[in-house]
């Protein structure tokens, strides 16, 4: 089996290396401008058979998927034949972002080369056989895989494949939910090989086989997150059903604690060589003929797997190097350690599964003649002990990791002004316990599909102090959360219960739930887009405002619980700058209006002051105020606390006594250049009222007293309050 693969790797590297015609030409695209195209699918188009496209750093946004033969067709003899290029960037995965997928349908052969690209999706049919070298490949789907082959046969090399997909499947058919398409999925002849690449799967496997022929060399496959109950194709690594499959030196591992099926095969034949399988509650699940073959291979269960030199003890593998707290701020330089003196750069950085073994492992020598079991060797002296349980967020943009982060960490940011966090790698999986405060949380903008929030089984988290922008919440109708304090807008879709306190749902375009929805003490306000009931009928509300929605149907509309303290939208509820809708200059046409955001503080005579229902009201609004501020609770997000009574004082009195005199300029001038102590009410001694306290004050009332000046601005010669605020303050001032 070794020498076969072997033979496979080299004959394929030396095709990509050798076998293609020479390069005709070398084409350039930079979106910036600069170079011969701003458009890389233009530049494929104009490129002919051999030619290299360059691709300079940047985001490349794309409408269809990319291809080197989209203006092939196979049904017309005049159109371009088949040409096979290299598209390569100039600068590596992490700065070259082509935000949509790319395909190959025409028999490209493999010297047909893509290289060092962020690729949302790949897509490889009709024999064609590309080489992928150095990419990172996504996306967010349940019912598409980031990477699929159907009777192709691509070599990946060193490239990242990850996946997030949806639980929400149902039991049954082939692969037991095969709703879950998986990171990679393989079909209908196909012959990929895989060398020195990481697949991941976030509530789907790592790759779905059926009838293919699969090579891996020196891969990792990992997977994690809770799945319903039977579905074993979404809970598996590797699922294979009359496929066969060649695994040299890789590493399968369950990113959860014991969870699912590490290889799970029907009707398929396995050949596992100095392989790890690790951390599943079951590690091979052969079914329906499944033959597996295993040597000198570290494999989990009560005894060694049948086969020369396999063993079953804990590989040691070093694993996440974050410590128990956290820090991590974008503005950093040098490497850190994630602590608060030198935290990580980034979440990547701090928050990577390191794949690699501690000096200490069974697995190192063990394997096939003498290597190393799994994917990669020594890079640490031990494996981590620490579990994250908190990441602490610096001002700045983070982009969550590909592999997800720790389950049940909480994450707090600077705030929702200043620490956003994009939703681009698998979601968080949140718990009871776990807290996201602090954040801004925005999906990419290169995802098909919204991002999730992933609660695990009968788990109770707490989202407070964000804003969230187009939200998807996964998970299991046992669990629940609890939103404080939060602003929703865009898109809000919920798989359980949810209950919202003292939060502002703004613009928010659809909202989709069929579990329990209770809004208390929410203001909703330019939302809806006249096409459905916006709030579900499964809505609880109390304390609410609903104002300036767009939604069909009555209000209360759908059958919601109207707990009382309402006001739904037939009373203004006077705010201090409503928003609005602007219609974008087409007054005919509602569907492309758009919402102008307010400032929805209540005014002073606002119906919703003292509204509410007291029983059951969150102690607090949204922006901490005490609740209630006046005789009863109010409804909506905002609590009206009337202004404190302005204090009188007579300017230019500054020691009290009942009377501007002399010794008030002495008390002052005491105070400015002799250390005396500063007076009771600085706006009495701010005598010329320029907000500021300085000599101009006593010459003032110098003046005003000896040399007959104008007298001292309001509240003079009686007591008043201050008709120009400032920051100057007034204590006792016992004369007034």
């Amino acid at each position: 089996m070794k020498l076969a693969l072997s033979l496979v790797l080299i004959l394929s590297t030396v095709s990509v290396l050798f076998s293609g015609p020479l390069a005709a030409a070398e084409l350039t695209v930079d979106g910036k401008g600069g170079a011969d195209f701003t458009d890389i699918q233009a530049a494929l188009d104009a490129s002919a058979d051999g030619d290299t496209v360059i691709v300079k750093p940047g985001e490349y946004l794309i409408a269809e998927p990319l291809g080197f033969n989209r203006l092939h067709n196979p049904n017309d003899p005049d159109s371009p034949p088949v040409k096979n290029l290299v598209l390569r960037s100039e600068s590596g995965a992490k700065k070259t972002i082509i935000s949509g997928p790319m395909s190959f349908s025409h028999g490209e052969e493999d010297f047909s080369v893509v290289q060092g690209f962020q690729l949302r999706g790949l897509s490889c049919g009709n024999r064609s056989s590309p080489s992928i070298l150095d990419c990172v490949i996504f996306q967010y789907s349940y019912n598409t895989a980031s990477v699929q082959c159907s009777n192709a046969s691509p070599l990946l090399k060193s490239c990242t494949i990850a996946q997030d997909s949806s639980h929400r499947c149902s039991a049954g058919g082939w692969c037991g939910g095969c709703c879950s398409y998986g990171a990679v999925w393989l079909s209908d002849g196909s012959s990929p090989v895989f060398v020195e690449c990481r697949i991941h799967g976030a509530q789907a496997p790592a790759i779905v086989s059926y009838e293919a022929t699969v090579a891996l060399d020196r891969c990792v496959l990992s997977r994690k997150g809770a799945v319903p109950a039977g579905l074993t194709g979404v809970s598996t690594a590797l699922y294979c059903v009359r496929s066969q499959t060649k695994l040299r030196r890789c590493t399968i591992l369950s990113m959860d604690e014991r969870r699912g099926v590490g290889i799970f095969g029907g009707e398929s034949s396995f050949t596992v060589e100095s392989c790890i399988l690790w951390s599943f509650a079951t590690s091979i699940m052969p079914e329906g003929g499944t033959t597996v073959i295993v040597s000198h291979s570290c494999i989990q269960g009560d005894t060694p797997w049948p086969g020369t030199g396999n063993i079953n003890l804990d590989p040691r593998l070093c694993g996440r190097k974050a410590p128990r707290k956290a820090y991590v701020d974008a503005s950093s330089v040098a490497p850190g350690d994630g602590s608060a003196e030198r935290p990580f750069a980034s979440l990547e950085e701090g928050f990577d599964f390191d794949f690699g073994l501690a000096r200490s492992s069974p697995c190192l020598g063990t394997g096939e003649g003498g290597a190393n079991m799994g994917a990669a060797g020594v890079t640490c002296e031990a494996p981590s002990e620490a579990v994250t349980e908190r990441i602490h967020l610096a001002p700045g943009a983070y982009v969550t990791p590909l592999v997800g982060f720790p389950v049940g960490a909480s994450i707090e940011g600077a705030g929702a002004e200043a620490t956003t966090l994009t939703l681009l790698g698998p979601p968080p999986e949140l718990r009871t316990g776990t807290r996201l405060s602090g954040l801004t949380i925005v999906r990419s903008d290169q995802t098909a599909m919204s991002p999730e929030l992933f609660v695990g089984a009968g788990q109770t988290p707490k989202i407070e102090d964000c804003v969230l922008v187009d939200a998807v919440l996964d998970g299991f109708a046992d669990s629940s959360v609890l939103f404080q304090r939060c602003g929703l807008t865009g898109v809000f879709v919920s798989q359980l219960p949810v209950r919202l306190e003292n939060c502002l749902l703004e613009s928010v375009t659809y909202l989709g739930t069929a579990h329990p929805f209770d809004l208390i003490h929410c203001t909703v306000v330019g939302s809806g887009d006249n096409s459905q009931s916006f709030l579900p009928g499964t809505a609880s509300l109390q304390n609410c405002i609903l104002w300036d929605n767009r939604w069909s149907g009555d209000l209360p509309c759908c059958g919601q619980a109207d707990v009382g303290g309402n006001l739904l939208g037939d009373v203004d509820p006077l705010f201090v700058a409503p928003g609005g809708w602007d219609d974008n200059g087409t007054p005919e046409d509602p569907a492309d209006d758009r919402w102008i955001p307010g400032d929805y503080h209540l005014l002073p005579e606002s119906p919703a002051i003292d509204a509410g229902v007291s029983e059951g009201a969150p102690a607090t609004d949204i922006e901490g105020t005490p609740r209630p501020c006046g005789n009863g609770v109010d409804s909506g997000a905002f609590e009206y606390c009337p202004p404190p009574p302005l204090k009188r004082f007579r300017r230019g009195e500054v020691n009290g006594d009942g009377k501007l005199d002399l010794s008030d300029a002495v008390v002052t001038l005491e105070f400015l250049f002799l250390g005396a102590a500063e007076p009771d009410c600085l706006d009495a001694t701010d005598g010329n009222d320029s907000g500021s306290v300085d000599l101009s004050d006593a010459v003032y009332a110098l003046g005003y007293l000896f040399l007959g000046t104008a007298p001292p601005p309001e509240p003079f010669p009686e007591c008043g309050s201050d008709p120009t605020p400032d920051e100057l303050g007034c204590g006792d001032f016992p004369s007034c």
